[in-house]
């Protein structure tokens, strides 16, 4: 038996590295396209989906790493609507 058995394949560090990236540049996406839909559509007051979209894209993250160890129906819905919201964004 190898004696790096009992350390995990991928560090707690690396991972958490791993994922503030992906948060990261989605944030920047979903800012960017709000920010654009802001500029055209010239509203000055913060408009509800500047706050709806950010927190569907950390839903998916939050989602796609609670997915891995449970499942119920209130998990599915929240990374259905998440995912056709990142679809969207694409």
């Amino acid at each position: 038996m190898d004696s790096n058995s009992s350390k995990p394949r991928f560090p707690r560090s690396r991972i958490i590295r791993f994922l503030s990236v992906v948060s990261t540049t989605l944030l920047a996406a979903t800012w960017f396209v709000c920010a654009t839909w802001n500029h055209f559509w010239q509203t000055a007051s913060v408009p509800v989906w500047q706050i709806i979209f950010p927190a569907l894209t950390l839903l998916f993250v939050a989602t796609t790493i609670l997915g891995r160890c449970y499942s119920n129906h209130w998990l599915r819905l929240g990374y259905r609507i998440s995912a056709i919201w990142l679809g969207v964004l694409n």
